[in-house]
């Protein structure tokens, strides 16, 4: 009944993490609008909002990193492939994904 395969699980945190990134974008834009330029501190606060805001929306990975890397171990000890190939894969595989996430947020 739950069990679901690994990119259903990925496909859905992608959606709502893009979702996610819409609508922030949309708020943080919306309150961009109408802002006269004299108010530095109101813009600098709304920045650092929007910096913490993509520092800290992949902390729902966590826990799907902590298991993979525990399955990494594994395999990287039995010589299926070496640790750094699987590091590269992972970083060219999410590096993409968080220009676009930034890009949603950002536009």
């Amino acid at each position: 009944m739950f069990a679901t395969s690994r990119a259903e699980c990925l496909a859905k945190l992608l959606a709502s993490s893009d979702d996610q990134s819409i609508f922030l974008g949309f708020v943080m834009g919306t309150l961009y609008i109408d802002m006269s330029p004299d108010k530095f501190i109101n813009r600098l606060g709304l920045m650092l909002f929007a910096a913490i805001t993509q520092a800290f929306g992949n902390f729902s990975e966590i826990p799907v990193a902590v298991e993979a890397k525990a399955v990494m171990y594994k395999q990287v000890s039995a010589g299926f492939y070496p640790a750094m190939s699987y590091l590269l894969s992972v970083v060219l595989l999410h590096l993409p994904l968080a220009i676009l996430e930034s890009v949603i947020f950002g536009s």
